[in-house]
């Protein structure tokens, strides 16, 4: 054997070995090969039901500020028409038996949250028919004055003495939840004439929380009106009690600027719930009513 030979062998050697490291090469998937190419090439028409070249595709219309004005129009007749339709059913239930109270307090307080742990929570202790309190029939008709007229009744029958404030500062006898500080603002206008003196001003507008704890921790009340937030806040620091709470009424049928009621407003719907389940339930097992006006 030649010097030759054993040269050829040698690189024989060395082309299998390299070859045996190699990967080797993945096979063709020619089904995606050309699904991916008619994706590339083509596009769906939802309309016709096939796939059309992308160059024959119509393109979409530009929507002009006209177009966008009437969309929006459209979209807004259709939510306050719902909301509008919802509202009468819940209102029509407040002002029905305690059953339809409750029913319409619960159905407001579950539709509008949307924290699944507060909907449970809520539902293993949502008030009974007996937890509420129904609008005298010859009120239901009155504006401005059913507010003072019905609380001064329902004050009456309970037996709360609204013109002597508590011995036990920052624990008034009525609580009124509210959807704005603006609103909050007409509501102790409206129940300063119940004459049962400094009203408790629980909102947050041109109010700062340390101020309102000092005055809760100094004054006794026999009112008090809050909007969802500021009520949480003030619980939870212990600044306000409800030892001595024996109504909570709901600003019921009252509308914001878009329409929406108490219960219908996402930035305190969840409040509302958080202040019942924390709170409220447990002023009602000691025989706290609630009240929707």
């Amino acid at each position: 054997m030649g010097a030759d030979d054993l040269e050829d062998d040698f690189d024989l050697e060395l082309d299998t070995t390299v070859a045996d490291d190699e990967p080797s090469p993945t096979p063709v998937d020619k089904k995606k090969e050309k699904k991916n190419k008619r994706h590339r090439d083509e596009v769906f028409d939802g309309i016709s039901g096939e796939w059309v070249a992308r160059e024959k595709m119509p393109k979409k219309k530009k929507m002009t500020s006209d177009d966008k004005k009437t969309l929006r129009k459209v979209k807004r007749k259709k939510r306050s028409e719902y909301f509008a339709k919802k509202q009468d059913n819940l209102v029509s239930g407040a002002q029905g038996s305690q059953e339809d109270i409750a029913n319409a307090f619960s159905e407001g307080l579950s539709s509008g949250c949307k924290v699944k742990d507060l909907i449970e929570q809520f539902a293993d202790i949502k008030p009974s028919p007996n937890d509420f309190l129904q609008i005298p029939k010859q009120l239901q008709e009155l504006g401005q004055e059913l507010w003072v007229k019905c609380i001064k009744d329902w004050a009456t029958t309970m037996k709360i003495p609204l013109t002597t404030p508590p011995k036990k500062c920052g624990s008034p006898r009525v609580l009124v939840i509210c959807g704005s500080a603006s609103r909050a603002v007409e509501l102790c206008k409206i129940l300063s004439e119940i004459q049962a003196g400094k009203i408790g001003k629980l909102f947050g507008k041109h109010k700062a929380l340390s101020s309102q704890q000092e005055f809760l921790k100094n004054t006794p009340i026999c009112i008090s009106v809050g909007t969802p937030a500021r009520v949480l806040k003030l619980l939870d620091s212990k600044h306000l009690n409800l030892k001595n709470v024996a109504l909570i009424v709901y600003d019921f049928r009252w509308k914001n600027a878009l329409g929406r009621t108490l219960f219908e407003q996402p930035d305190s719907i969840d409040d509302i719930i958080s202040l019942y389940v924390q709170h409220f339930a447990a002023c009602c097992k000691n025989n706290g009513k609630l009240g929707l006006i």
